[in-house]
């Protein structure tokens, strides 16, 4: 039975006015001022230094000082005195795990957010799953990896998700959250009943509440009677350009080295200038009564649909939280390589699909040949329907197209 999801969060908003207090002789308002004095507006180093990078590591930018909110009183606060003290501007911005990728999270010379401080340990539960199981309610500095941990305990789960589950829910409801379930399901933002808005403008309010209908529900799936989700929950597709080819696969942690030495051996017989993979999922309850020999024939349903080189089908049966949470795994060997913390100049578009041949001539085929790609190159697949115009993601017009391609360069240099 499928069952609803209902996130509460404290949406991020960017503010501006007011100012800093160490950026000259000029003290807190009276109103911050109570903040400063209890430890939770700082501007000590220990605080303001670890604000100024984000994940991307290229670029940064030294706030004045750092918020750490107990509630969200502190964080209305903050914007009601930025709101309310003219001449006097600065920027204030919400970080919840820093990885913003271009310095969209950083605020230089005001006042970044740490949402963090939010879950604390005086704070009390901030992921509530709801008696009958029909929806969650998240603090936003909440990660997702949080949020699938305190579900799966009750047998249900969101419905889309992001490849990185140790983000926040407020950082990727802040934009989209996209990954292989956005085809069936459309972004986190298309999953989402309810939200919990801080802001000092009362105007805003029209833009932030979304038209009757076109909001969905952030659902919490629990498996059909029959065990299953249906035919395929997740699907992405990965691209690797034959300069780097083994890299790249290596770097998948999915292959086996005998399985990467194939791939490059059938590249070389081919000649081939680029090396395309689908990744999907079927999910299924073992404890169910879906049995081996019924997943076994789905499985292969999905196969005999398909186009692909004969012999190179890969299956691996994981858990479905240990599928989700796979790139964590990857971050903690590469963290132990020192490999982890490097630039990350990643790139994500959206491409129709009239144009993803021509993406593909003069992208993956021509300006990225002879490059040393390190990193993913993955499309996701959407239907266009899953998006509507009350979205801040902008999808491509192309008329009737009715599906398009999340581009995602995940480099690291």
């Amino acid at each position: 039975m499928a069952v609803v999801v209902y996130i509460l969060f404290a949406v991020l908003i960017i503010a501006s006015s007011l100012a800093q207090s160490t950026l000259g002789d000029r003290p807190w308002p009276a109103s911050l001022a109570a903040l400063a004095a209890d430890g939770k507006l700082r501007t000590d180093a220990n605080a303001t230094v670890p604000a100024s990078m984000d994940f991307g590591n290229m670029t940064s930018a030294l706030p004045a000082a750092v918020l750490f909110p107990s509630s969200g009183t502190d964080i209305a606060a903050l914007l009601a005195a930025a709101h309310a003290t003219p001449g006097w501007p600065y920027t204030v911005s919400f970080r919840g795990r820093g990885h913003s990728t271009m310095g969209q999270a950083l605020a230089p010379g005001g006042v970044v957010v740490n949402m963090a401080s939010l879950g604390g340990p005086t704070a009390g539960p901030r992921i509530n799953v709801s008696e009958d199981g029909r929806h969650v309610d998240a603090g936003g500095e909440q990660t997702w990896a949080e949020v699938l941990n305190a579900t799966a305990t009750r047998g249900v789960a969101p419905r889309s998700w992001t490849d990185y589950l140790h983000l926040t829910v407020g950082g990727t409801l802040s934009n989209a959250g996209m990954s292989g379930q956005a085809f069936r399901h459309g972004p986190q933002i298309s999953n989402v009943l309810e939200l919990d808005v801080i802001t000092v403008h009362a105007g805003s309010w029209p833009a932030l509440h979304r038209p009757a209908g076109q909001g969905g529900n952030e659902r919490l799936v629990a498996p059909k009677p029959d065990g299953s989700f249906g035919p395929v929950n997740y699907l992405e597709g990965s691209v690797f350009v034959n300069s780097s080819l083994a890299t790249g696969l290596t770097g998948t942690a999915f292959f086996s080295d005998a399985d990467v030495a194939r791939i490059v051996a059938l590249a070389a017989e081919r000649n081939v200038a680029v090396v395309y993979s689908i990744e999907a999922t079927l999910n299924y309850d073992m404890g169910g009564s879906s049995s081996n020999d019924t997943v076994a024939s789905v499985l292969q349903s999905v196969l005999d649909g398909l186009r692909f080189e004969p012999g190179f089908a890969y299956v691996r049966d994981v858990a479905y939280a240990e599928f989700l949470d796979r790139v964590h795994n990857e971050e903690v060997a590469l963290e132990k390589l020192g490999l982890w913390r490097l630039p990350h100049p990643w790139l994500d578009l959206f491409v129709q699909r009239s144009r993803i041949a021509d993406f593909d001539a003069g992208v993956f085929r021509g300006i990225l040949q002879g490059t040393d790609v390190v990193g993913p190159l993955i499309m996701y697949p959407v239907n266009r329907d899953r998006f509507d115009d009350a979205m801040t993601a902008m999808t491509p017009d192309e008329g009737e197209d009715d599906v398009f391609y999340a581009w995602r360069s995940c480099s690291r240099r």
